[in-house]
């Protein structure tokens, strides 16, 4: 759902960087030095590697909260190599849980609280953790690499102190492993999600725990709770479901952009169905299969990584897209015959981008570009005035187009149009030019004078490196 001026505008909230700009000046001198290092500012960034070896790390938090007092805090935990073996998990989990008992309780003092570490059993569970009143945190991230699919996952009962929890500002969250389930768990923490307007929201290696029932529908169900996210990221999401159980559109998400990443065609087509109806300004498949029921009415559709497998449906997913820009990228099965879909049925696009696609050739684009030319000619000779071209098709920003719920409208028109809902052929969407066409990362380097004369007369903006 594009933004638009029948939507209150979300209020855009400063990010704190944790790389914070007073470690650096006490190096000017040993006088700087000296008197910076007394601030509680100075202390109000705690970074924390697991790996650490210097002395005991429990006892140099606890002197680290104390100097920083009652100031907003910038947590960051980590490990100083995430290279290491399997057998060291069990020594992080251990390293990571002493450390959340001291970090725990300081939560509701923090502006930003990342985890960034190897195994998703060292990552904390918001309901053992979190209490009371966070009004400054407005980032929590609990990330991991590896999702211990071999680890008991069982999740322990929720506290009845994490009732109290109060996150208003809360901006940007990551959960990964079992964080998102288990902070589901807490009814606090739910009844606050329609309040929240966050701006990312990322969600990655969950697996369900065994004596949790939450599966895709579930994690729909929490999702089209929230009161609006601009970004929403799903990646490897080891959630089971039911393909035919749900009606279209019962999961509308209130979200602008989505990504979905390491899925199988199952699981992205019930995904789309959950939200079925909605459009979108950002759609963004990578590494997964394709079809009609994949892919949305999106302004911007990015299609990235798309394996070669036979259950693919290039024809039926870029006839879905009625949108402004189209993105296609490290996906070795795209090819000329791709490119004449495009040019035959997807009328508004005027930004194409081709990255990393070895199939596709010269003579392929140059049809694509000629086949458009020839459809835009034939609807000028029956249209009575030419359409005014959208100036903001001109700039040169690589950054998604600003849609308004009039270009919602309009895109599903075109699309109702398409599939033959009205009567009139004629009530389609204008054929607009391709005014930009990149491409890079071709096997062919570069391409003869005579070539790029060629797209220079009939692109706008053309660019092949």
């Amino acid at each position: 759902m594009a933004q638009g001026p029948d939507r209150v505008d979300v209020q855009e909230h400063a990010v704190p960087s944790i790389f914070y700009i007073l470690h650096d000046i006490r190096r000017v001198c040993k006088r700087w030095k000296s008197t910076i290092e007394t601030t509680p500012e100075f202390h109000s960034r705690i970074v924390v590697d697991l790996d650490e070896k210097k002395g005991p790390l429990s006892s140099r938090l606890k002197k680290q909260l104390k100097k920083a007092l009652d100031v907003p805090l910038d947590v960051f935990v980590t490990r100083g190599s995430k290279d290491s073996d399997k057998d060291l998990t069990h020594s992080e989990n251990a390293t990571a849980a002493a450390v959340m008992k001291i970090l725990g309780p300081t939560i509701p003092q923090c502006r930003s609280f990342v985890v960034d570490v190897k195994y998703s059993t060292s990552l904390p569970l918001l309901s053992q953790y979190l209490r009371g009143s966070a009004e400054h945190l407005r980032i929590l991230k609990l990330q991991c690499e590896i999702d211990d699919e071999d680890e008991d996952k069982d999740l322990p009962e929720v506290p009845k102190l994490a009732s109290d929890l109060d996150l208003p500002v809360l901006s940007i969250v990551a959960l990964d492993g079992v964080t998102f389930p288990d902070a589901c768990r807490i009814q606090s923490f739910t009844d606050q999600f329609k309040y929240l307007s966050l701006d990312i929201l990322s969600i990655g290696n969950l697996s369900v725990p065994v004596n949790e029932d939450f599966d895709l529908y579930t994690l729909l169900e929490h999702l089209c709770t929230f009161g609006y996210i601009r970004h929403l990221t799903l990646e490897n999401i080891l959630a089971g479901c039911d393909p035919g159980t749900i009606e279209g559109g019962e999961y509308q998400i209130n979200v602008d952009c989505v990504t979905l990443i390491g899925h199988d065609l199952e699981f992205t087509e019930e995904f789309f169905l959950g939200n079925f109806g909605g459009t979108f300004c950002y759609w963004h498949i990578d590494g997964s299969g394709i079809s009609e029921n994949s892919v949305p009415m999106a302004h911007h559709l990015r299609l990235e990584n798309i394996p070669d497998v036979p259950d693919n449906d290039w024809h039926g997913a870029l006839t879905r897209y009625f949108g402004n820009r189209l993105d296609i990228i490290d996906c070795k099965d795209f090819s000329d015959e791709h490119l004449d879909i495009i040019a035959n049925n997807c009328e508004p696009l005027r930004r194409l981008y081709l990255i990393d696609c070895p199939n596709i050739t010269v003579k392929g684009l140059k049809a694509m570009v000629t086949r458009r030319e020839e459809l835009i000619a034939v609807q000028d000779e029956e249209d009575d005035e030419t359409e005014d071209e959208d100036e903001s098709a001109d700039s040169d920003a690589e950054s998604l187009i600003e849609c308004t719920s009039d270009d919602d409208t309009l895109i599903g028109v075109g699309y109702e149009a398409f599939h033959g809902h009205w009567e009139d052929p004629r009530r389609t969407s204008p054929y607009r030019p391709i005014h930009r066409l990149c491409v890079k990362g071709h096997p062919t380097k570069k391409l003869s004078k005579v070539d790029q004369n060629w797209f220079k007369k009939r692109v706008k903006y053309f660019q092949w490196k």
